[in-house]
């Protein structure tokens, strides 16, 4: 929305044209002026005054759009649409407002109906391709925007989002040459530009990636759409060994935190000694697990540490950490209203992810360890009474998948049945750590091959953390994808895991930085494998090796002690 677009696109409705051009005059004052706020408050009373006029409604949707509301512009496009019905742009942002709020199915529903009446319509086909991509139905995504392309072969948009959907199907150099064919026509917009970035990324080509991030964040684009393309920065940058600057990327992130007024100052690495730091929560439970590995460290020098985390690591943490951390178990993230700015004697706050940036400036500030928070010894004896009475010379606790997968997501988790080759080894007592609903997915592998994966009884996988922390200390191993369960066993004491990154060794990943361990936990053996397929088959295969050795729960407990070590490497 340009600085003059409020009362340049205004034409006379009628008798109250001279009072509804006040109200887009002092809009108009106050755009010029930056204030996108009072903006938007006066065309909130404009409209109070004027429901139906349209030229008010344009313009709140113009600058709902600039301030990135989408949510509420729904219902002013709507009405738009309903004044309006055959005015051909207001469905079509409603699609682009859908796709912002990530309401994909809405959007194809909505955009099938569309076609019928406009079916060469290539802004139409555009969103619902990029819908059908972020939905994971790759086949259908690509036959839309092939029939785009025919439409349109002149513009880098089409090429774009047909790149990216190769990448999602894994034909590398069909991606690379839709990516670059859509840079050649010199549009380079922000997600093209991350799209380049991360094409290189997945080929460890993290100087050229970086260069590509570097640009992208140099145009304006959406908070999240930074947030996005400055991760991706700091990883390619963490990869190169540029952690400082890699710290500096991932700060972007605060751009999409929803987050009040903050009253006291930011910490920013200086001494603590003496002081009281305020720690927010932010981000899901895996990164959480992940970042409180240095709330020790900074603890050893604090006075006091207030941390503010999901209300069920508390006991767990209440364990781990020093007698100077008071926890305080907050059940929304950074941004929601019972975050405290009310605590006494505070010196400065920071976001639990922020604490990395002056603990963790190169691969060698990431400590050796087995795990740093410690289990109920008392519930780690009952699971292990409990686990004795089952059947098989090992147990190992599986966690397939996460619980969100919609969209695209669902290309990080290999469905159960490439698990088949896992769960069919002899010998093998398998444990469900998945907390979302298991049932179908357990039932289909009994049928296909007998095997009862076992559901703990007396224990609530999603919130009794604590007790989920006995149970992993408990099992020989633990094996599964990146998600919550996994990165909580890797930060357990006494908990042994495997994890599966899903990638060719060749490439390992920025998450990693470059390595063929993960840096956050040593001791934890990522299986590098070629697809899910090829990842799968080499867990078959290593366990079924373990499994035939004369002591197999010495010889995991052996294999656990081993640091900076994958499987998949030859």
């Amino acid at each position: 929305m340009s600085k003059t677009l409020i009362v340049e696109s205004f034409q006379e409705t009628g008798s109250s044209a001279i009072d509804v051009l006040s109200y887009l005059t002092k809009a108009q004052a106050a755009l010029e002026e930056g204030n996108l706020l009072l903006v938007m408050e006066i065309l909130m009373e404009a409209h109070k005054s004027f429901p139906d006029d349209v030229q008010v409604l344009a313009a709140m949707v113009g600058m709902q759009a600039k301030l990135e509301h989408w949510k509420q512009m729904l219902p002013n496009l709507d009405l738009l649409i309903s004044l309006q019905p055959d005015e051909i742009e207001w469905p079509i942002r409603r699609l682009a407002a859908l796709h912002s709020c990530k309401a994909f199915k809405e959007l194809v529903r909505e955009s099938l109906l569309l076609l019928k009446k406009e079916p060469k319509n290539t802004k139409i086909l555009a969103l619902q391709a990029s819908a059908y991509k972020e939905l994971n139905e790759l086949p259908l995504g690509l036959d839309v925007v092939n029939v785009l392309i025919e439409l349109n072969s002149s513009a880098a948009e089409p090429f774009l989002i047909r790149g990216l959907i190769y990448r999602e199907m894994g034909e590398a150099k069909l991606a690379k040459a839709d990516l670059l064919k859509a840079e050649s026509f010199g549009d380079n917009t922000p997600l093209l530009l991350n799209a380049l970035g991360t094409l290189h990324a997945d080929f460890h080509e993290h100087e050229i990636a970086l260069d590509y991030f570097r640009k992208a964040l140099s145009l304006k684009a959406g908070s999240e759409t930074i947030v996005l393309i400055a991760i991706n920065a700091s990883l390619s940058a963490m990869s190169l060994g540029e952690f400082d600057k890699g710290w500096q990327f991932y700060a972007y992130r605060k751009l999409a935190m929803d987050a009040q007024k903050i009253t006291y100052p930011a910490w920013q690495g200086e001494n603590l000694s003496g002081k009281h730091l305020v720690v927010r929560r932010e981000q899901g439970l895996g990164d959480e697990l992940r970042f409180s590995s240095v709330i020790a460290e900074v603890a050893d020098e604090a006075k006091l540490i207030t941390l503010e985390c999901d209300p069920r690591l508390v006991e767990l943490y209440r364990r781990s950490f020093p007698h100077n951390v008071t926890l305080v178990g907050m059940s929304s993230i950074i941004g929601g209203q019972d975050h405290g700015n009310s605590y006494m004697d505070v010196h400065c706050a920071a976001h639990i992810g922020d604490l990395s940036q002056y603990r963790r400036r190169s691969l060698d500030d990431f400590p050796e360890h087995y795990g740093y928070l410690k289990p109920d010894p008392k519930r780690v004896g009952y699971w292990t009474d409990y686990l004795q009475k089952l059947e098989g010379k090992i147990n190992v606790g599986v966690s397939w998948k996460s619980g969100n997968v919609e969209g695209h997501r669902s290309t990080h988790y290999a469905d159960i049945k490439e698990w088949l080759p896992v769960l069919s080894i002899e010998g093998v007592n398998f444990v469900n750590l998945y907390y979302g609903d298991s049932k179908e997915d357990l039932q289909w592998v009994e049928a296909q091959v007998g095997v009862k994966v076992h559901i703990p009884k007396g224990i609530d996988l999603r919130n009794d953390i604590d007790d989920l922390s006995a149970l992993m200390a408990s099992l020989d191993l633990v094996v599964g994808p990146h998600t919550a369960p996994i990165d909580l066993a890797m930060a357990v004491k006494g908990a042994s895991a495997w994890v599966l990154p899903f990638r060719h060794f060749e490439t390992k990943g920025a998450f990693y930085f470059g390595q063929a361990y993960f840096p956050w936990s040593p001791a934890t053996k990522p299986v590098f494998g070629d697809g899910f397929k090829g990842t799968m088959d080499l867990v078959a295969e290593e366990l079924a090796h373990i499994v035939q050795t004369t002591d197999p729960k010495l010889t995991l407990a052996e294999l656990s002690k081993l640091m900076y070590v994958c499987y998949g490497a030859s």
